[in-house]
């Protein structure tokens, strides 16, 4: 296993978990659930973990796929600055849970307050994700940069209307 597929393999789980975490903290919110809330506190925490290997193992991914034909450069530079942003953003939020999670133990009375810092913060990680996951996809998927569209032989774009052209055998 290389860097390449540690950086897919961890890439979803900012994505998916700060999303996941704003969920469970919304409810939480809503049904003023002590409990709820710290599913979504320490989701939140677990998921900011997760994030760091999928942002240490990209430095890695970029030496493998930098040279492979198609691959944008500038792609790969915007993914990466986008990428560093949602870092910190993400800790924030990991921190922000972590410490609504200490101090609902201290002071009871703070815990929906605590828990709706971490909703807009973990809203705010998922933001930025979303944005560093369409960046990701469009280094080597051109689906995302032009949907629908297939290489001609003739070289222009065509609309791909979902047949198979005779010869093609995948």
């Amino acid at each position: 296993m290389n860097s390449a597929h540690i950086h897919l393999l961890f890439n979803h789980f900012p994505i998916l978990g700060a999303l996941f975490a704003a969920g469970v903290l919304f409810f939480g919110v809503v049904l003023n659930d002590r409990k709820i809330n710290q599913v979504g506190l320490v989701s939140m925490v677990i998921f900011t973990l997760l994030t760091i290997p999928a942002f240490l193992s990209g430095e890695g991914a970029e030496e493998i796929v930098e040279d492979y034909q198609g691959v944008s450069h500038a792609a790969i530079h915007n993914h990466e600055e986008i990428a560093e942003l949602g870092l910190w953003v993400m800790v924030a939020a990991g921190a922000i849970a972590l410490v609504g999670f200490i101090l609902q133990y201290r002071k009871e009375q703070l815990h929906r307050t605590l828990s709706i810092i971490a909703l807009v913060a973990a809203l705010a990680a998922f933001g930025v994700f979303a944005r560093v996951g369409l960046t990701g996809g469009e280094i080597r998927h051109p689906e995302i940069i032009k949907p629908l569209a297939v290489p001609s032989d003739t070289g222009a774009d065509q609309p791909y209307n979902g047949e198979r052209e005779e010869g093609d055998n995948d």
